[in-house]
């Protein structure tokens, strides 16, 4: 059993075919592609797992970062090319149970995109949320508890939130992560006709992060940066 979390299209497929993983892989062996990927390029990788005789699971998307891999709470999107599972004739069939998810299964591949969505919506609205406290004079950490304790109860904003209010050393998600999702999202709602107003003002933000030189910049702890430069060039 192979696993793959890779940023984007062409990693993943430079990996699989120039790396020759797909190539090594023998009868009945199972590949899992973590990677949030376009819909085009999973039923690629699709084909060259058929090609090598290897089950291809076709997306188990994981929500969550490092405190959830220390929990084990990883949220899993899970859909394969099996009705329940993915099915190998060396290993039976796998399940988001025996990988330690908690998710079940989901018919359409659009709901690990629209999940991302939602976090870069959350994180654009906590960053807008810490700048109008600061400028009150409450302080953002006070805020935080307050808000997500009255109203939320969440650990992802709590996660999120701590990231920004006390940035780790090395970034964890990247502006450029963001911005991938991002486009992907309003990618796939264009091809159902559907407008996106919100995701293309965090894709405005995004790429205005680019313009700075933040591309490899943490994508939680600078979109706060971002936001307060706004409020200082608004007023």
């Amino acid at each position: 059993m192979v696993f793959t979390m890779l940023m984007d299209d062409p990693a993943l497929k430079e990996v699989l075919y120039k790396g020759k993983v797909l190539e090594s892989l023998g009868k009945g062996a199972i590949h899992v592609s973590l990677s949030t990927l376009k819909r085009g390029a999973v039923e690629g990788v699709d084909g060259g797992a058929r090609e090598a005789r290897a089950a291809f699971c076709r997306r188990s998307g994981v929500w969550g970062g490092r405190i959830s891999r220390r929990r084990g709470s990883f949220g899993w999107c899970w859909w394969s090319s099996g009705a329940g599972g993915t099915h190998s004739s060396a290993g039976g069939e796998i399940q988001p149970r025996d990988l330690g998810g908690r998710g079940e299964s989901v018919e359409r591949a659009c709901a690990k995109l629209g999940g991302n969505f939602l976090i870069t919506a959350m994180i654009a609205s906590l960053s807008e949320g810490f700048v109008y406290a600061e400028a009150l004079g409450v302080s953002p950490e006070v805020f935080l508890e307050t808000v997500n304790k009255a109203l939320f109860q969440s650990p992802f904003y709590e996660m999120y939130g701590k990231i920004m209010l006390t940035p780790p050393e090395k970034p964890g998600a990247t502006m450029a992560v963001g911005e991938k999702d991002m486009r992907l999202f309003r990618e796939a709602a264009q091809e159902g006709q559907v407008q996106t107003p919100l995701a293309d003002v965090f894709m405005a933000t995004f790429h205005r992060a680019f313009e700075a030189g933040m591309k490899d910049a943490d994508w939680a702890r600078d979109i706060c940066n971002c936001r307060k430069q706004d409020k200082d060039r608004d007023w």
